[in-house]
């Protein structure tokens, strides 16, 4: 059995691809990655061993632009390397987990008449998914909010497949890999694959405010490619105990060691904190395309199973004291983990992994 999964674009959208591929592999399924050339989604793929092309592909302008030229003659050498693609490797069943990657290698698909499914991460569906929801074999989706978005009856509500690694550690181990401190207070900053410069700087300018707890607590924080020796030089002068990095690809350990996350709003960042029932303060990005990150921490905030901060309202003295809430009332603490946890799905790769084998016949 063969299947492609075409993700590229983000983190957020390879990583439900790799926690569906990993379900695949145990009964040996033979699997390509399609993304775009030379990016992050490459070395991701990379690090788990599978079979990886890239292929020419950008987004579409939100303006009028002379990029658009640029871009319809990429999409079109993209359709066609989707095409020759698709008719080499063979697939039984091509996947598609969001972005402008998945539009070429679905639609080539299609034309190809081989079964296609999609997934959608966030409550609000991308333009790329609503375009391909219309042909696609199945559609899959984190959130029975996203169910209205689309007009096709068969909708099937799996949640967002998170990696089998996040879900197996233990906590002792996760701690010991990254050198930390068992008796602390451990704060996880996320700020997504690119990086979040006003959340690296309200992280920073909480410090001060958070003084009083400075030797309860370590933090754990991914800065993005620009932030890391502004933050790391803060956390220095500052005399906190912090591990700083531009990007984790064991991302594992630091879920598996945290006690509060402080992240954006993407889908995947969310499935993997709620499918570990971790609490969380979660400032959506504002520039998210029809608001998504807004309502999906919206959902979280409504369920108390974490704290909504929007982006113009943040900074070191309000986030400090959401902070110093949480960690200084261990009973609201646990009553955020638990309703975190209810929300998770840890069975969702497995749930899709199961309708791409059906769908394979």
């Amino acid at each position: 059995m063969h299947v492609l999964i075409a993700a590229g674009g983000t983190g957020g959208h390879v990583y439900p691809g790799i926690a569906v591929a990993q379900q695949l592999k145990k009964s040996k399924v033979e699997i390509l990655f399609v993304g775009r050339l030379n990016n992050i989604e490459s070395r991701i793929v990379a690090k788990y061993n599978f079979s990886y092309k890239g292929i020419y592909s950008e987004p579409l302008p939100r303006k009028i632009s002379l990029s658009i030229f640029k871009f319809f003659i990429k999409l079109i050498i993209a359709f066609f390397q989707s095409l020759f693609l698709i008719r080499k490797f063979k697939p039984d069943v091509i996947v598609g987990t969001g972005g402008y990657v998945s539009f070429t290698v679905i639609a080539g698909g299609w034309l190809l008449k081989v079964p296609t499914v999609i997934h959608e991460q966030n409550i609000v569906p991308g333009l790329t998914n609503r375009i391909l929801a219309k042909i696609a074999k199945k559609v899959t989706v984190s959130f029975i909010a996203s169910k209205k978005y689309f007009t096709r009856q068969e909708v099937i509500i799996s949640g967002n497949p998170v990696r089998e690694e996040i879900l197996s550690l233990d906590r002792d181990s996760a701690i010991k890999s990254l050198e930390l401190n068992k008796n602390k207070i451990t704060v996880l900053v996320l700020g997504g694959s690119s990086g979040a410069h006003t959340l690296n700087l309200a992280v920073i300018d909480s410090l001060d405010f958070l003084a009083t707890v400075r030797d309860k607590i370590q933090i754990i924080h991914t800065t993005g490619l620009d932030d890391y020796e502004l933050v790391r030089s803060a956390y220095q002068e500052k005399g906190y105990s912090a591990r700083v990095a531009r990007f984790m690809y064991d991302i594992e350990n630091a879920y598996k060691s945290a006690d509060l996350v402080i992240c954006r709003a993407g889908a995947t960042t969310l499935a993997e904190v709620t499918a570990l029932g971790l609490p969380s303060i979660v400032v959506p990005y504002p520039f998210a395309t029809d608001e998504h990150q807004k309502k999906n921490a919206q959902l979280l905030a409504d369920n108390k199973a974490a704290i909504m901060i929007l982006d113009r309202n943040l900074g070191g003295s309000k986030l400090s004291v959401e902070i110093l809430n949480l960690i200084q009332d261990k009973e609201k603490l646990a009553l955020m983990a638990a309703n975190s946890r209810k929300l998770g799905k840890p069975a969702a790769a497995e749930e899709i992994a199961e309708l791409i084998y059906f769908l394979s016949g």
